[in-house]
């Protein structure tokens, strides 16, 4: 009976396949324009692209060797994304902070919900557009007050 349980053993470790790994980036874009104008959302990929299908090599900045099926820019537009609302976070009179803990909440919530769903975070960047400056309201070590601020959030999962 042993021998039994133990050859059953054997043979079901041999046929478990390794997990895949499936990644996605959540963006979170919020607007530094004066008055409240801009636009800040988080945004999610939901069909995902085959890159292969828009990569061509090339060595010397010539094409080596031309991928006949690639598509063109406009082939890579029109996929499903999901885009949550965010309160900008530049007022008349500069930032407001109410709109800034609010944002949090929003990317916060989203983040859980991602995670609930089996998505673990790996990593965050971020970076600033200065825009055109027009004062010298510092922030992140840059002078801006038209741009934007994004913010992306590499998930993975293994299925």
């Amino acid at each position: 009976m042993k021998k039994i349980i133990l050859l059953g053993l054997i043979v079901t470790s041999s046929y478990v396949s390794e997990a895949t790994t499936k990644f996605k980036i959540l963006t979170v874009v919020e607007s530094v324009v004066k008055a409240g104008l801009g636009r800040s959302r988080i945004l999610e990929s939901k069909e995902p692209l085959d890159a292969t299908k828009f990569t061509t090599l090339k060595a010397g900045g010539k094409e080596v060797d031309k991928n006949d099926d690639a598509g063109d820019r406009s082939d890579m537009k029109g996929g499903k994304y999901t885009e949550t609302l965010l309160l900008n976070i530049y007022s008349v009179v500069g930032i407001n902070f109410s709109n800034l803990a609010s944002n949090d909440a929003m990317v916060v919530s989203r983040l859980e919900a991602l995670s609930l769903e089996g998505w673990e975070l790996f990593n965050i960047s971020s970076t600033a557009d200065a825009g055109i400056a027009e004062s010298g309201n510092l922030i992140s070590g840059t002078s801006a007050r038209n741009g934007i601020f994004m913010t992306r959030y590499y998930l993975k999962k293994n299925e």
